[in-house]
């Protein structure tokens, strides 16, 4: 009997350590129309400093005692009063394996004092990315700032951020295109180009020491923010404009946890113009006609790549052509032919793809391989010895279990585990 209760009690521990875990990360797969692999941590500072992403990157607080203050806009938010020990320390995980970086928050700023950072993460102050909504002492203004070097910082600078309302802050690390854009209120607001090439210039090879400050610079000094924080996130994603305002106002319609609100995580992928040649398309002079044979009622399989010829007899490989997609097969309801234009992207050529419809082959009808039977002509023998098998146990197992299931219990189950 005792070695059943310990069991029990270690079962019951690890559920509610479980339960736990979920309650925090909320079980958003999509949060803002941005799939949650793309945030590396998200902090609400609504009464803690728990990370509710999956990723459980805690915070903690710097000074003796955190203050959380009672908001109409957001219900409960965090507030930093300028105090020396007043900010928040986040774990260097959170800048583990980063191509890019954005960073998003809600911020109440209280005083125009420079010097106030709302982030500063990075080695060192020579080697760091940060925010400030106030400026710092060589320039006012709300500025993001990335650097690898002393002699080598860019600012993204814009008007400092105004006092006594809620305005929500973004900075966004684009390492692919070289900018850095910060915005305000889902609108862009500053940009600098030419920043560092990698990341790790300025965080750092794996390993190496870095500090993540919210609220306060890695300068130290006496200044820190002064400022109501709410919904502070970290993404290892370059956010675009449109995912920014989203974030933005959805925060505003209080829907950005609501899963019904919630769409197709966005495909945030580059856009060519059709007409320009890429790659070996810049080199094409033609592209070859193909013939296709198919029967009355079939639409024809045409071939998505086709044979190309290319300047100076270059040989490349086959060229990707664009076919129009019928609506019905009326075209081919009937014995005839007829041609299909397609187009290359990026060029003026225009294969075409002669088509030739011809009689259908009867097919032979399927033969009759099963015949039916009546349930009451099942029988379930014993074996040789007359006992049940299996099969008759566990079919009676089930009737009998169900015979003695409450219709109601078994429904609340049903429901309980399918909504």
């Amino acid at each position: 009997m005792k070695r059943y209760t310990i069991y029990f009690a270690a079962i019951l521990t690890i559920f509610i350590k479980m339960t736990a875990v979920a309650v925090a990360q909320g079980g958003d797969q999509i949060l803002d129309g941005i799939g949650e692999t793309g945030m590396v941590a998200r902090y609400v500072f609504d009464g803690d400093f728990k990370d509710w992403s999956r990723n459980g990157l805690h915070g903690k607080f710097q000074g003796t005692k955190a203050s959380f203050v009672s908001d109409k806009q957001f219900t409960k938010v965090l507030s930093l009063a300028g105090g020396k020990d007043d900010f928040v320390v986040l774990p260097a995980q959170v800048l583990a394996d980063l191509e890019s970086i954005s960073i998003t928050g809600w911020i109440y700023l209280r005083a125009a004092q420079s010097g106030q950072y709302l982030f500063d993460f990075g080695q060192d102050i020579t080697r760091h990315f940060a925010g400030t909504p106030t400026g710092t002492a060589l320039q006012n203004g709300y500025i993001g700032i990335i650097a690898q070097k002393k002699a080598e910082v860019k600012n993204a600078v814009s008007s400092a951020v105004p006092l006594n309302k809620w305005v929500h802050l973004a900075i966004v690390v684009d390492i692919a295109t070289g900018t850095m854009q910060t915005y305000l209120d889902g609108m862009p607001a500053g940009e600098v180009n030419d920043i560092p090439q990698e990341l790790t210039e300025v965080f750092g090879q794996a390993g190496s020491k870095r500090t993540l400050y919210i609220g306060k610079s890695l300068s130290g000094g006496n200044v820190s923010l002064n400022a109501l924080l709410h919904d502070f996130r970290i993404y290892r994603v370059p956010l675009n404009r449109s995912q920014i305002s989203t974030v933005y106002g959805n925060a505003l319609k209080g829907v950005h946890e609501d899963r019904s609100a919630k769409g197709k995580a966005e495909d945030d992928l580059p856009s060519f113009p059709m007409n320009k040649a890429a790659l070996y398309n810049a080199f094409l002079t033609g592209v070859a006609d193909v013939s296709v044979e198919t029967a009355i009622g079939e639409l024809p399989r045409l071939p998505s790549y086709v044979v190309g010829t290319y300047k100076d007899g270059m040989v490349g490989p086959k060229v990707r052509v664009l076919w129009p997609a019928p609506t019905d097969n009326s075209a081919v309801a009937q014995q005839t032919a007829y041609t299909v234009t397609g187009r290359v992207p990026g060029t003026d050529l225009k294969p075409k793809a002669i088509i030739t419809v011809k009689g259908k082959v009867k097919s032979k009808m399927p033969s009759l391989k099963l015949e039916a039977f009546h349930l009451d002509q099942v029988s379930l023998n014993t074996d040789v010895k007359q006992h049940q098998t299996k099969f008759i146990e566990n079919r009676n197992k089930f009737i009998d279990t169900l015979a003695k299931t409450d219709p109601n219990s078994f429904l609340y189950m049903f429901r309980h585990a399918f909504g």
